[in-house]
């Protein structure tokens, strides 16, 4: 499995997140079979897909993927400056962006939505690979989960397939900043897993600083863990039952704006 993205929380930046309505979902497919949702804003979609599914060519610059769609988005406000999980049009490429680290567009774009769930597979796309943007249409029953999620106030919500293997696919927003998370529907309740907040501590003084954010965690939440994913990076974790599950979003939303004030806190100069 990919490694997810790691944060250094010293030099973490916030960046404002820019308001846009977004109105439709529309499935990322790499090459790998790996499936990234994305909500865009209105019209974007129904423009991007008009013809049918849309086969693209990735190209890799710094923390970004770029995808020729050969479609003009022209019209609205450019910037030169995105946040991780943006997703944007670059107009003298004709291409769709999506932004999954700390890096800055090489000129300025237009931001039409957002990504939906984890990043860190993005990290492993090759330069040059295949992928494809189609409709994304959801399963009923999912949609209790989707619609519970869809009616907090970040953006979406969206089934994701991996090989045969599916989660839903989210993402929590706090003073920005973004944690993507996937939400697996086992037979014996649910499982939630962020996207990675730290890499593996490896001193004293990393360990302790762990210790400190699970500590204030475990302090203040009754379900949500400070953990390790399968590639030994650190994450926020959850498990329940489907009647907690608004309980676990609600304590995810704490924990976010928690380990926010705490980056915060961290990165200050003395």
């Amino acid at each position: 499995m990919p490694s997810r993205s790691t944060c250094r929380p010293s030099r973490c930046s916030f960046i404002p997140r820019a308001p846009i309505r977004l109105a439709v979902i529309v499935k990322l497919v790499l090459e790998s079979g790996w499936e990234l949702p994305l909500a865009l804003e209105d019209g974007v979609g129904e423009r991007l897909l008009s013809e049918g599914p849309l086969v693209v060519r990735a190209s890799k610059w710094k923390e970004e993927m770029y995808f020729d769609v050969g479609v003009d988005l022209e019209g609205g406000r450019l910037t030169p400056r995105v946040a991780r999980g943006d997703v944007a049009y670059w107009p003298p490429g004709r291409a769709l962006c999506v932004f999954y680290g700390l890096s800055q567009p090489y000129t300025p774009v237009r931001v039409v939505g957002r990504a939906l769930g984890c990043l860190y597979p993005l990290r492993d796309v090759e330069d040059g690979s295949v992928a494809r943007l189609e409709e994304y249409a959801e399963p009923e029953a999912l949609k209790p989960v989707c619609e519970l999620l869809r009616a907090r106030e970040w953006p979406s919500a969206a089934r994701r397939d991996e090989e045969g293997a599916w989660s839903v696919a989210f993402a929590i927003e706090r003073g920005g900043l973004r944690l993507g998370f996937d939400l697996f529907v086992e037979d014996y309740g649910l499982y939630v897993e962020s996207d990675a907040i730290s890499g593996y501590p490896k001193g004293l003084c990393d360990l302790w600083r762990v210790c400190q954010v699970r500590s204030l965690l475990e302090s203040r939440y009754e379900l949500v863990r400070v953990d390790l994913n399968e590639d030994g990076m650190l994450c926020l974790t959850a498990c329940c039952e489907p009647g907690e599950l608004a309980a676990v979003i609600e304590e995810l939303e704490g924990a976010l704006s928690d380990l926010e004030e705490y980056l915060r806190a961290y990165g200050r100069t003395p």
